[in-house]
């Protein structure tokens, strides 16, 4: 089973409403994935989870700031829900963007720590392993092609995922 977890949340971790609550900071994401993963380890029998770190979605700003459909999208109504932290207002972006990257690298820590607690836990038919692939991808070196391909499917999978989400949080 295979997990990417945590890029989300990377959009909101700059509101106001995340600071105050700590609804999304390490220590609260780390207790969401520790417990989604106990789950899964007394419900489904002989499992392999592949954690996957996260990469520094912040860099989709830079990547699609001057490309004409992008600009389009941002004007409208619906683009603040898109990804608030990495499309404030420019004056504002550079710092927020800054709050995002670091948010990835504390979850990205998270992950690791997680599937290294799980490997000394020694479980017979349940095991964690952990990805970095992805820490400090550097996404413009992707081709143009793929770079637009895969931000407009996170896109849609946002909104998906804000339902599951919640789904999510109730279940664990």
């Amino acid at each position: 089973m295979t997990l990417q977890l945590g890029s989300n949340d990377l959009c909101l971790s700059c509101s106001i409403f995340t600071k105050k609550t700590g609804f999304l900071n390490a220590e609260s994401f780390d207790g969401h994935i520790r417990r989604s993963l106990e789950k899964i380890r007394l419900n489904i029998p002989k499992t392999l989870v592949l954690l996957v770190g996260t990469f520094n979605v912040s860099h989709i700003v830079d990547l699609t700031h001057q490309n004409p459909a992008c600009e389009k999208v941002r004007k409208t109504p619906w683009a603040f829900v898109e990804c608030p932290c990495a499309f404030i207002m420019p004056s504002m972006g550079k710092s927020r963007r800054q709050t995002m990257d670091e948010m990835a690298a504390q979850y990205n820590n998270k992950l690791n720590q997680i599937s290294l607690d799980y490997q000394r836990a020694h479980y017979d038919d349940f095991a964690v392993i952990y990805d970095p692939s992805a820490q400090g991808t550097n996404i413009s070196s992707f081709p143009h092609d793929v770079r637009a391909f895969t931000f407009h499917f996170f896109f849609l999978l946002f909104f998906f995922s804000i339902f599951s989400s919640f789904y999510f949080l109730i279940w664990c």
